[in-house]
């Protein structure tokens, strides 16, 4: 059965029915195709945040200790 399924997936049978079960529904007036934006989900590079910009900077910024850091890389995976 994966056989089958995989060998339409790739001569592009699926995505042939669902482009035309779209235009159907498009025609037909049962599609919004309104999506909405949550500005939540923006992010910030991982380097954004806490950017030390003189050595000074650097110096005055208080290391994380050893159990933290071990701490955040369980908790990241």
């Amino acid at each position: 059965m994966y056989e089958l399924f995989r060998r339409r997936q790739l001569a592009g049978t699926w995505a042939l029915i669902v482009a035309a079960l779209q235009a159907l529904a498009d025609e037909a007036g049962h599609v919004a195709w309104d999506v909405p934006v949550d500005s939540g989900t923006a992010r910030a590079h991982q380097h954004a945040a806490g950017h030390a910009r003189t050595a000074a900077d650097r110096r005055s910024r208080p290391t994380p200790s050893r159990r933290a850091t071990a701490w955040a890389a369980l908790a990241a995976g």
